[in-house]
């Protein structure tokens, strides 16, 4: 009866644990957690749409805030600036001063 138990409590702990095991895929070349987002820019950088590239950076950032992912953070930040200075150049000046104050907020010795 005990080893019954036993298995049974064994088999609750690896049901309730598996899903947490694989909350964060392994990393891509860049070091990017987020691939499935960084797959959706690529599409949109590919068909050159740069406003919806922009809207898929600035998903990116939030979800890295979020989780505190510096790669994503910082290389989203950083195509967000460019994407959207390829539509408008006179927003270079606030777009860096933005990212300035980001990447101030994300407060991580590897993105600063």
């Amino acid at each position: 009866m005990f080893r019954y138990v036993r298995a049974a409590l064994a088999a609750a702990a690896l049901f309730l644990i598996a899903p947490l095991m694989n909350a964060n895929p392994a990393p891509d070349r860049d070091g990017h957690v987020l691939t499935a987002l960084w797959k959706q820019y690529e599409e949109a950088n590919k068909a050159d749409r740069p406003q919806k590239e922009a809207e898929i950076l600035t998903k990116i950032k939030d979800e890295a805030v979020k989780q505190r992912l510096a790669a994503d953070f910082y290389d989203a930040a950083v195509k967000y600036v460019e994407s959207v200075q390829r539509r408008d150049w006179k927003k270079r000046d606030e777009l860096r001063r933005n990212l300035e104050k980001e990447v101030r907020d994300f407060d991580e010795p590897m993105v600063t």
